[in-house]
C-alpha cells in the first residue's frame, strides 16, 4: 500500500512539473479564435533594410530617461484615434533595432525577436534603426500607415529584414 502512495505522489509531482515548466499556455476555444481572426485580418509588411550615416530626420526623440518629477514627460506619443491599433513587430534580422512611433522611442527589439506595440488609431509613421559603432546604421521606413481604416481594422504587422 505504501509504494502505491510513493508511486501516485511521485507522478503527481512529476506531473506538476511538468505543467509548470511547459512553454505552453493553455487559451480557451473563443481566444484561440479571436487570435486566429487578427491574424487573418492583419495587414502584413515586409521592408528590407537601408544604409545611413549622420544626423536621422526622421528620429524626433531619442531613448531617453524617466522622469521622477515631471509628469508632462510622461505622455502618449499618440492616440488620436478612439481605439487601438496594435502593431506586430518582427526582426528578422542579427542586429539589435530601436523602433520608432511618429518619430519617438518606442522600445529596442533583440537580434530574430517579435513584440508588439499599441497606438492610436489613424495615420502613424513607423521607423526602425539599427546603430553600429563606427557610427553608421541601418534603417528600416519610414512606413507611412493608417491602422484602423480597412477590414484589417486595428492590426498592422511589420516586418524587418536585411
Amino acid at each position: 500500500m505504501k509504494i502505491k502512495i510513493i508511486f501516485m505522489l511521485a507522478v503527481l509531482v512529476i506531473l506538476a512539473v511538468s505543467v509548470a515548466f511547459s512553454p505552453v499556455s493553455l487559451i480557451t476555444e473563443t481566444e484561440a479564435q479571436s487570435k486566429s481572426e487578427r491574424q487573418k485580418k492583419a495587414e502584413k509588411v515586409t521592408d528590407k533594410s537601408s544604409k545611413g550615416s549622420g544626423e536621422d530626420k526622421n528620429v524626433t526623440q531619442t531613448r531617453g530617461k524617466n522622469s521622477m518629477t515631471n509628469k508632462s514627460t510622461r505622455t502618449k506619443t499618440r492616440g488620436s484615434g478612439q481605439k487601438t491599433c496594435n502593431i506586430d513587430l518582427i526582426n528578422e534580422t542579427g542586429y539589435v533595432i530601436d523602433i520608432y512611433i511618429d518619430g519617438k522611442f518606442r522600445g529596442t527589439m533583440g537580434e530574430y525577436d517579435a513584440n508588439y506595440t499599441t497606438t492610436g488609431t489613424g495615420a502613424t509613421k513607423l521607423y526602425a534603426r539599427a546603430e553600429f559603432d563606427d557610427g553608421s546604421f541601418l534603417y528600416w521606413g519610414p512606413k507611412n500607415i493608417t491602422c484602423g481604416s480597412n477590414s484589417k481594422d486595428g492590426y498592422f504587422e511589420w516586418t524587418l529584414t536585411e
